[in-house]
């Protein structure tokens, strides 16, 4: 094996992280809490070290700094309802991620990885289940789980970005469906849906070899059983039951360039026992 170069880099740091939550209960069932704590995320060997020709690295970056808030109220079950409702923001110094960048000396367009921006993420979740049935040997609830968050750039190493979406951050993410409980059987029938979101900071819709661009929102059905007999426990479900055809990414090399599909709809089965 011959070796055209060899490169070595070291980055040392010693990190202290500062987190602080506070929680009040409000009668016998309802809980207030509040929440702060500082954010890291380190430059790691797949940031520095890409092998693809439309692939650049910014050979100035930095580690990833930020932290979060988050106030919410949530309940234990009363009445056969049981929630939880929260506020976040999520606050990122030099965020890490791929831009569009055009060679000086080439003006060919190629991808950078480097500090994009500061950016900020501000939404609200929710997660409400209702029992329409509980008795003793019988279950039956509702579910629905929401999130909407609402993200852009502010704008400072890379100037152009300053308003756009940050990538990889849908508006609206869903979760519902129905549980049922019949003695040792459980079963859930679970739909998802995830708006539309982009792949880089600059919001392209789509570029020529499909490396970055628009994600379409997509809506995905899972059915989930399980079965306890004693010590044995029988799982079996179904993925994407209704064979949604979807992708979550995009590849900037092998296998791609391009999107990488999700999985079709898809069939499991296992066996558990209990010692």
């Amino acid at each position: 094996l011959e070796l055209d170069s060899v490169e070595q880099r070291g980055l040392f740091r010693n990190v202290v992280l500062f987190g602080l939550g506070f929680s009040h209960l409000i009668g016998k069932e309802k809980e207030l809490y509040i929440s702060f704590t500082q954010n890291y995320r380190a430059v790691n060997f797949n940031d520095l070290r890409v092998v693809n020709p439309n692939f650049k690295i910014d050979e100035n970056l930095k580690d990833e700094k930020g932290f979060s808030v988050d106030v919410g109220l949530r309940s234990k079950r009363v009445k056969n309802t049981a929630f939880d409702l929260s506020a976040f923001a999520l606050f990122y110094q030099d965020k890490l991620g791929v831009t569009l960048s055009v060679d000086s000396q080439t003006n060919a367009v190629h991808q950078l990885r480097t500090n994009i921006s500061n950016a900020i993420n501000t939404g609200i979740e929710g997660y409400i289940e209702h029992y329409v049935v509980n008795s003793t040997n019988t279950t039956l609830s509702i579910f629905l789980n929401a999130t909407a968050t609402f993200s852009h750039y502010t704008g400072n190493n890379v100037p152009a970005v300053k308003g756009n979406k940050v990538e990889y951050t849908p508006l609206l993410n869903l979760r519902s469906g129905i549980k049922l409980g019949y003695h040792q059987l459980k079963a859930q029938l679970q739909v998802s849906h995830t708006s539309d979101q982009y792949s880089d900071a600059t919001n392209a819709d789509l570029v020529a070899n499909a490396t970055v661009g628009l994600i379409p929102s997509y809506t995905t059905v899972d059915l989930n059983t399980s079965y306890t007999f004693k010590k044995i426990e029988l799982s079996a479900g179904v993925n994407n039951l209704l064979n949604a055809h979807y992708f979550t990414t995009r590849a900037t090399g092998y296998p791609g360039p391009g999107i990488l599909p999700a999985n079709f709809r898809n069939f499991y089965f296992s066996v558990g026992y209990s010692f």
